[in-house]
């Protein structure tokens, strides 16, 4: 059973949709610098074949994931 928001103010909801969006979008870039930083250490070290499989499981679980939520969510 779902909890029913709060009813929020103008201001409030304006911060709010302000907050989620420095986190997502500040979130994301750290998130993908990280990916991509390990993944050129690991070429650059010679780990091409575990490069590979970790951007391969990196995409493979993130689609998961997004399987996964779209079914809670329906």
């Amino acid at each position: 059973m779902r909890q029913q928001a709060p009813d929020l103010t103008s201001n409030q909801k304006v911060h709010f949709i302000d907050n989620c969006n420095k986190v997502g979008i500040c979130g994301g870039f750290t998130t993908f610098s990280s990916f991509a930083l390990e993944t050129d250490q690991l070429i650059g070290n010679g780990h091409t074949a575990t490069a590979l499989c970790y951007v391969a499981a990196s995409l493979i679980c993130g689609f998961c994931a997004v399987l996964v939520g779209e079914k809670l969510i329906a």
